[in-house]
């Protein structure tokens, strides 16, 4: 007979981090889920605490009609591009990077009608990208 489920307890703990999954992003609060197209996403620099590149991550939720901000880590395509670009003091670019999933802080949500409006205006994109 096979095993279909086993007490908690005798689960062993492990040391890991799920990847992104297929590249879906879900409210914090209603769990709808979006795809990756619709997160408006900002390289933000190096994390003093984690010591890690982060970016910041906003994605607008149409069923809560809030945004959701979050800090992500970020890892280097190749290191060694960035730091060569950093060095010469030319912009790093987030296209230099690829997010981990791994969420260093947040998330935190804004809401009023304002806020929301001007940051759709500026960012059309994040407006209508649900998955289901």
């Amino acid at each position: 007979m096979p095993l279909t489920h086993a007490p908690i307890e005798t689960v062993e703990p492990v040391d890991c981090q799920a990847p992104p999954s297929d590249h879906l992003v879900s409210c914090g609060k209603c769990d709808k889920t979006y795809r990756q197209g619709g997160v408006v996403s900002e390289y933000a620099g190096m994390h003093s605490y984690e010591e890690c590149y982060f970016a910041v991550r906003r994605l607008y939720c149409d069923h809560c009609h809030h945004i959701q901000v979050w800090q992500e880590r970020i890892d280097p395509v190749v290191l060694e591009d960035v730091l060569v670009a950093r060095a010469k003091g030319h912009a790093v670019d987030i296209s230099d990077f690829r997010f981990t999933g791994i969420v260093l802080s947040g998330p935190g949500y804004t809401t009023g009608r304002r806020a929301i409006e001007a940051f759709l205006t500026k960012h059309p994109e994040a407006a209508g990208v649900s998955q289901s």
